[in-house]
């Protein structure tokens, strides 16, 4: 997503919150909302992962929807 923002002479925020760099996205692609509930489902996985007291602790359940969303398809 930094990248996708870089290309479009977007300077990125520091951050791994995936609904903060979709908002920047946003400005420059308005079909990206698309990706707005697969990005809020993986942000914590993002974000929280590095911080081992707040890491979330998944279900088979949970990695098997996380990985759906993170499988992007045009």
């Amino acid at each position: 997503m930094k990248a996708y923002l870089v290309v479009n002479d977007v300077t990125p925020p520091v951050t791994h919150d995936l609904l903060a760099l979709l908002e920047r996205i946003l400005v420059i692609d308005r079909a990206a909302e698309s990706l707005r509930n697969d990005l809020a489902l993986l942000t914590p996985y993002a974000v929280e992962i590095r911080y081992p007291d707040d890491a979330p602790d998944p279900s088979t359940a949970d990695a098997k929807e996380a990985r759906a969303a993170a499988q992007y398809e045009p």
